[in-house]
């Protein structure tokens, strides 16, 4: 079965910088981050079987915007 995935757009409560996923994560994985988007034109789809949340690591990067 193939999983919806996208990068990611989220405010870094801690400093308030606005960030991005370095990742495409399901709408399941980015769940913790507060009021996450999706970024326009980033959607892939994955095998539920081919990457697991918990073999790789979050990785983030500030956003350009």
């Amino acid at each position: 079965m193939l999983v919806e995935c996208w990068h990611w757009r989220y405010r870094d409560p801690a400093t308030w910088e606005l960030r991005t996923t370095q990742r495409p994560m399901t709408a399941d994985e980015v769940a913790a981050f507060p009021e996450a988007k999706r970024i326009r034109g980033t959607r892939t789809h994955r095998s539920e079987d081919e990457e697991s949340p918990e073999t790789i690591p979050a990785v983030f990067r500030p956003s350009a915007e």
